[in-house]
């Protein structure tokens, strides 16, 4: 048997549950990447939708040499985190998650957006920070003035 997310039907018989569960055949989750504050807040969010545990998650991402290895350091890593709503397996490992990330981020950041951000004098790190500041800042119902 496998670890895993498994979606049971009414209609199932016994030999059907046990083929699905003996073979791993799993149902993928959504993994919501909301708009988070903090490296810490991001993996408290992914530890609560997963199987990975989040003390994990955060100790990977404050891991200097991971991110230098994906080229990142602390203060741009929130970047490789691109805002969307993705279809992985509950028992994903650390190591595909990431993989997964940096292939959406790279989809994301396809020629014309990087263009795009050259054009304006911007990495695209730039304007993942510029975006999130004015994010924040447009949030704050506090400072709203109208």
């Amino acid at each position: 048997m496998h670890t895993g997310c498994y979606i049971i039907h009414s209609q199932d018989n016994v030999y059907q549950l046990f083929n699905r569960l003996y073979k791993g055949f799993q149902t993928p989750v959504n993994l919501t990447i909301g708009n988070v504050r903090t490296l810490g807040h991001l993996s408290k969010s992914i530890g609560k939708q997963l199987m990975i545990d989040s003390a994990e998650i955060a100790e990977k991402m404050n891991d200097t040499l991971f991110q230098h290895q994906l080229g990142y350091r602390k203060e741009t890593l929130p970047c490789l985190f691109i805002s969307n709503t993705y279809e992985v397996y509950w028992n994903i490992s650390l190591e595909k998650l990431f993989q997964r990330f940096q292939k959406e981020h790279d989809r994301f950041w396809n020629q014309e957006r990087k263009t795009k951000a050259n054009s304006i004098g911007m990495t695209p790190e730039e304007v993942c920070t510029l975006a999130s500041i004015v994010e924040e800042e447009t949030n704050n119902q506090a400072e709203n003035l109208w």
